[in-house]
């Protein structure tokens, strides 16, 4: 644990030393874990090169312009390969998601084929002002599962976090045993030459070297902290840097008994560190600053990795069919002639048949363009009325039967229905 000297006796500032442990001594390989972490950096190799070549086909950039150049003059060449069973990336999703000159139809096309969609480009699915409530809805409909590429994502994630927890353990052995010096050896070791190293992995190093009473080495080790943050947000490289500035007066402060005057000239910097959320810091500065006040504490905060979230779906359920057709009927009541006014210029749209296509539509055959169905309000069938053109108006005497209830069907070479019901007086 921590011992807190007490600064008012003159005392020094002793290194932070490893809690004993409280459940035995603890069975662990070194070479066996770093056997483990090798075979999993494998695993996740071969995942990571399979995820470079299928999402996006492996050239993200071509897949952006596609979905923000998708047009009527070339959606039959471009949907095809924006179709890739659910490997596109976010920007590709968000891009066709801002393209307001590709059919609407289309991007639902593209949309469904791609499906279930990751969580947040369902939800901007959901809120786009541009897509039909029916399309909508039918996108909805194709969203049971997981995205095929977050799956991927979570397979890799799953991986690095076992390796994180392999790492774990060897920075535990290294610290209950840190009376055997090959164990602090073995993981600065093992840390210090890992390829395409990253910030945690020279925190580990610094953190471990202090332990080895090496300050001159943890000093240098903060030194490289602040070079490989030049490339960090700057959120993240002032984080690191006020780490290395805390750690800085830590070495500053170890076994010098008259450095309290470097603790109070900072009270006012460690205060602050001390209070903030940060990981990297805000412990080390909580233990400095209660030199200052005369108390203690000290706790262990964790490095966080990114955790991928799981997708939810919303769905939609005041939803328009946007496969039907115009079908008005006037006048209605009527007591002979009535005309029916139909308009199938929509569904026959190279875009919808696409769509259509992909939710499983067939046209049917020796249908040129749809019919009209009379029927008696207890379903016995009167009249059947072939339409020759896609859209028109079409006259329909009705002088010769009783006045009652009747309903009218509009139906096309899809098999979409409609109904209305008409009144001869």
């Amino acid at each position: 644990m921590v011992v807190i000297a007490n600064i008012q006796r003159g005392e020094s500032i002793p290194k932070t030393d490893a809690c004993p442990s409280n459940f035995g001594f603890h069975l662990f390989d070194h070479g066996t874990a770093i056997t483990e972490i090798a075979v999993r950096k494998s695993t996740m190799t071969g995942l990571q090169n399979q995820y470079d070549l299928t999402v996006d086909r492996g050239d993200k950039q071509y897949m952006i312009s596609l979905a923000e150049n998708l047009s009527p003059h070339n959606f039959r060449q471009y949907v095809p390969i924006l179709s890739n069973n659910g490997y596109l990336s976010d920007e590709v999703f968000e891009t066709l998601l801002e393209n307001t000159s590709a059919q609407k139809p289309v991007i639902a096309t593209v949309l469904i084929a791609n499906s279930p969609l990751p969580s947040e480009i369902l939800d901007a699915v959901n809120n786009s002002t541009y897509l039909s409530n029916g399309h909508k809805k039918q996108i909805n409909n194709y969203q049971n599962g997981e995205n095929a590429r977050v799956l991927l994502e979570y397979q890799i994630s799953d991986i690095k976090q076992d390796i994180i927890n392999i790492e774990g353990e060897i920075i535990n052995n290294a610290i209950n045993n840190d009376s055997i010096p090959e164990a602090l050896t073995q993981a600065i070791g093992y840390f210090s030459s890992k390829s395409n190293a990253e910030i945690s992995d020279a925190l580990n190093v610094y953190n471990l070297t202090v332990m080895t009473d090496d300050f001159q080495a943890a000093e240098n080790i903060l030194s490289n902290l602040r070079n490989m943050s030049v490339n960090l947000s700057t959120e993240e490289r002032d984080e690191v840097t006020t780490f290395c500035d805390i750690n800085d007066i830590y070495l500053e402060c170890i076994g010098d008994t008259m450095m309290i005057d470097i603790l109070l000239s900072n009270k006012d910097f460690l205060f602050n560190a001390a209070r903030s959320s940060s990981p990297l810091y805000s412990a080390m500065a909580e233990i400095l600053y209660s030199y200052t006040t005369d108390s203690a504490f000290y706790e262990y905060t964790p490095i966080p990795f990114e955790i991928i979230t799981p997708r939810s779906i919303n769905i939609i359920d005041d939803a328009n069919d946007e496969t039907l057709s115009i079908f008005e009927v006037f006048p209605n009541p009527t007591k002979d002639v009535i005309y029916v006014e139909y308009d199938f210029s929509q569904i026959y749209d190279d875009a919808t048949k696409m769509y259509l296509e992909m939710l499983g539509n067939e046209q049917k055959e020796n249908c040129k363009f749809g019919k009209i169905l009379i029927y008696t309000n207890d379903a016995k069938l009167l009249m059947e009325i072939p339409l020759e053109n896609v859209f028109g108006t079409t006259q329909i005497n009705m002088k010769n039967y009783v006045p009652g209830q009747y309903l009218l069907e509009l139906i096309d070479c899809y098999g979409n229905i409609q109904v209305k019901k008409l009144s001869k007086k």
